[in-house]
């Protein structure tokens, strides 16, 4: 992996390997992140989430309706071990009610960089639910949220996933 992100970081400007000393959690490893950011938004994403080839440039299109827009989020669904799609999840449009009763948003999430930082980033103490608590802090100042009703990424299963009994 560390060989492939090399060739990556030498072939992109834009891709920053951030590498730590010691194993400080995901907390930590994603706030050393969001410290090398330089972009507008911050992307969420976990090791086994797979962005569709267009993601980007539909958040992208997103994102230009409204300046104003701080948290987007979109549709997903999951992939098992032998390249199938399943349990597509259509997202509703944004209801603060139902996130605070589920973290429906989750991945793909699109945050503006200044207002995580503004909000205090990742907090310590929050490993395993660290993207949720900092979705419901940005939420709170957050001038606009934007749903892209269509899957544009999908988690890797393996079957050590806790979903692996509802694979087809």
């Amino acid at each position: 992996v560390a060989e492939r992100l090399a060739e990556l970081q030498a072939s992109d400007s834009r891709v920053r390997i951030c590498c730590r000393t010691t194993n400080g959690g995901i907390v930590a490893a994603s706030n050393d992140a969001i410290s090398a950011a330089t972009g507008e938004f911050l992307v969420l994403l976990d090791n086994d989430d797979e962005l569709r080839l267009d993601a980007l440039e539909q958040v992208t299109q997103a994102l230009a309706v409204a300046e104003d827009i701080d948290y987007l989020y979109s549709d997903e669904d999951k992939i098992s071990p032998s390249g199938q799609r399943f349990d597509d999840f259509k997202k509703p449009t944004w209801s603060p009610e139902r996130l605070l009763a589920q973290n429906y948003t989750s991945h793909l999430s699109v945050l503006r960089r200044t207002l995580v930082n503004d909000v205090g980033r990742f907090r310590s103490g929050f490993d395993g639910s660290q993207d949720y608590d900092l979705v419901l802090r940005v939420i709170e100042c957050a001038r606009r949220i934007a749903h892209v009703p269509e899957d544009r990424k999908s988690t890797r299963l393996n079957s050590s996933h806790t979903d692996i009994s509802r694979m087809p």
